[in-house]
């Protein structure tokens, strides 16, 4: 299954990019050259970024995104959402949109909105994916939704993404 998500997050991101207004910089299947960097364990070149091949790119977001991360131990229903999410804005961002969800399905307890992937937030997470998968995934998907027109009405210049990151939203809507 993870094999599947991952390989389709590669797709989806595509092969080398250096969009000037991209704040990533140079990039290859969705690895930015900071990424790289931190996994190549020194700074990484554009040569490196437009080297990385399919499997490296694989590697990194098995290891640095999904099990470093602990996205591994959340429900496999809501783990494509947000590995995506964390690819696309990093582990912070898709937590804090996972605990605003559950905080808003969940009517028995709020649970702390911090950020960090941890037991509550898994149990809690379980919890849900056993009664309402759907509602949780819609809602992260509205979330993510919420964040992106937020970055484009803060940073209009970012606004020539806001389609792309829309669709690509909206295509985990359950």
């Amino acid at each position: 299954m993870i094999s599947d998500i991952i390989n389709s997050i590669i797709a989806a991101e595509g092969g080398y990019v250096n969009n000037s207004r991209d704040a990533g910089g140079p990039t290859k299947y969705g690895i930015t050259i900071a990424t790289l960097s931190s996994w190549l364990g020194r700074r990484a070149t554009i040569e490196d970024v437009k080297k990385l091949t399919k499997e490296n790119a694989y590697n990194i977001f098995l290891h640095k995104y999904y099990m470093d991360t602990h996205i591994s131990e959340l429900p496999i229903a809501i783990q494509p959402i947000i590995l995506d999410i964390t690819i696309n804005s990093w582990i912070k961002v898709a937590t804090v949109m996972l605990q605003t969800a559950i905080n808003m399905l969940n009517n028995d307890s709020a649970i702390e909105i911090d950020g960090k992937l941890g037991k509550r937030t898994i149990t809690e997470s379980e919890k849900l994916c056993t009664i309402k998968p759907k509602e949780l995934v819609n809602t992260i998907v509205s979330l993510r939704k919420d964040f992106y027109n937020h970055i484009v009405a803060n940073t209009p210049s970012q606004k020539v993404f806001l389609a792309g990151w829309l669709n690509r939203a909206n295509s985990f809507l359950a």
